[in-house]
């Protein structure tokens, strides 16, 4: 078990990897100082320090939600390039070998989308906290901590399962059109939406900001059994798949 979770954290922190990682996390960090109006100075930032908080906590979500979002993504997608997937070979001997490395990929998906999670609102609480008079809820922090793993942990099994059925690197990118699909559509909490908009989003967890609230569409619960659905239908799949 344990060396097989190090050979995961081998491919997933390749000098490619951490390359693409560290750009993305740079334009990240650069959007969120852009956004907070650091640059304009504390006299700025005061001067409408109400709209201009709102404003740092509504671009703020918006850049968190799709980078997080890619960050995991892409992740997941690494761990089906083709010297990942090559692994199993060596690895898989017998059906419950074939389990515990199907739910220890589970596992390790799981311990990176904490991790990211925490890198990302960590940015946000450091930047804010010491370079902007700007003054956020404990409740906030919770509540985006949770929705946002929520989000990518969705997102990240929707993933495995898809590339598992359809084994194609490619397909591992429909989640993100998905997400734009979700962003465009996704204005409000209202009853505006199309039935077929509502319906996916008692489905798919999409997070909002209602003044300053962070919200979700549907009940924390129903997201989550469907994500342990994703889960147990990924590691059903490839249970079925014999080793080739």
């Amino acid at each position: 078990m344990h060396n097989i979770l190090k050979l995961y954290y081998k491919y997933l922190l390749s000098k490619e990897v951490c390359i693409i990682l560290s750009f993305i996390i740079s334009l990240f960090i650069g959007g969120i100082i852009y956004s907070s109006g650091i640059i304009d100075g504390f006299k700025s930032m005061n001067l409408y320090l109400e709209s201009n908080q709102l404003f740092f906590l509504t671009e703020y979500l918006m850049i968190t939600k799709l980078v997080s979002l890619v960050l995991a993504v892409l992740l997941v997608i690494v761990l089906y390039t083709e010297t990942s997937q090559n692994l199993r070979v060596f690895v898989i001997d017998s059906f419950s070998n074939k389990y515990l490395f199907y739910l220890l990929k589970a596992i390790f998906s799981i311990i990176v989308t904490i991790i990211l999670t925490l890198i990302v609102v960590s940015v946000f609480v450091i930047i804010y906290k010491s370079f902007t008079p700007y003054v956020y809820s404990n409740d906030l922090f919770y509540r985006l901590l949770l929705y946002l793993f929520i989000q990518n942990i969705f997102y990240v099994f929707l993933t495995h399962l898809l590339i598992s059925l359809l084994p194609n690197i490619i397909i591992g990118f429909l989640p993100i059109v998905l997400f734009w699909y979700m962003e465009i559509n996704f204005i409000t909490l209202s009853e505006s939406q199309s039935i077929l908009t509502q319906s996916i989003l008692q489905i798919i967890p999409n997070i909002t900001l209602e003044s300053t609230q962070i919200m979700l569409y549907n009940d924390v619960l129903i997201y989550v059994i469907f994500i342990v659905i994703f889960i147990l239908s990924y590691i059903a799949v490839n249970l079925r798949k014999d080793i080739v």
